[in-house]
């Protein structure tokens, strides 16, 4: 009887998280597709897909999750690793009317905007202790437990402006090193931050929500457009229902 071989190419792995938590997304209810079509996407636990025997060809891959917005991500090969093509993809969660969990939302029109996100500022994940340049490592002070995202926001306690690095790897628990250089560098007692991911549309309306986690829920909301960046202190508690008119200018930094 002749041998059977089986043989699979990776096209992409898709890690899906709710931006809210950084946790992995439940494996209930998720629909890929691509043009209309729908894509099999294998399960794998964690939050992680694989899609096995694909073209390698950029795409817009369409991600329907029960109980989260709707997401079109640009799928760009140039950009991912040709060995372990990865990409890491944050969920924003329906507002419930009825439930549990309370959200915050802060929506509006900022025509020339890019992108939106959130840093929960009394909420490190971690504390500096030094950087070496030239391994672009971070020796961390103190971490929490769990830091599996790969990316945070370098919170520079002199301007109140964050940086967002990359994780390459993480040689032990009080280790970091990152893919690229710090552009600003670092300070001992700086802290890393989790970053919360809004959506923008082609016109500038965008949409961001955080969630009620207890405590205080001050957070540094940083603005990008194509000419910058600008940052904005709310406390979501006595924000109000976070609907904004529209806006035609704003200030960058």
């Amino acid at each position: 009887m002749a041998d059977v071989n089986f043989s699979y190419r990776l096209a992409l792995i898709v890690r899906l998280v709710d931006t809210t938590t950084g946790l992995a997304i439940p494996e209930h209810q998720i629909l890929f597709t691509e043009s209309g079509q729908a894509l099999a996407l294998h399960r794998r636990g964690n939050g992680l897909y694989v899609l096995l025997n694909h073209d390698r060809a950029n795409m817009t891959l369409q991600i329907d999750a029960k109980g989260y917005e709707p997401v079109a991500v640009t799928v760009d090969y140039e950009r991912l690793s040709p060995q372990f093509p990865e990409l890491e993809i944050p969920l924003i969660p329906l507002q419930k009317e009825k439930g549990f969990e309370d959200f915050y939302t802060l929506r509006g029109v900022k025509p020339g905007l890019t992108a939106v996100t959130a840093v929960r500022v009394e909420k490190p994940v971690a504390v500096i202790g030094s950087y070496v340049e030239r391994r672009r490592m971070l020796k961390l002070f103190s971490a929490r437990m769990h830091m599996d995202e790969h990316a945070y926001a370098l919170l520079h306690q002199d301007t109140h402006q964050y940086e967002e690095i990359l994780v390459e790897k993480r040689p032990d628990r009080l280790s970091m090193k990152l893919l690229h250089l710090l552009s600003d560098g670092c300070k001992a007692q700086d802290t890393l931050l989790r970053i919360v991911r809004g959506r923008v549309e082609s016109d500038g309306t965008y949409l961001l929500r955080v969630r009620d986690l207890g405590g205080s829920n001050v957070y540094l909301v940083r603005y990008e457009g194509e000419h910058g960046k600008s940052y904005e202190q709310i406390d979501f508690e006595t924000f109000g229902d976070g609907k904004r008119k529209e806006e035609t200018q704003w200030d960058y930094q």
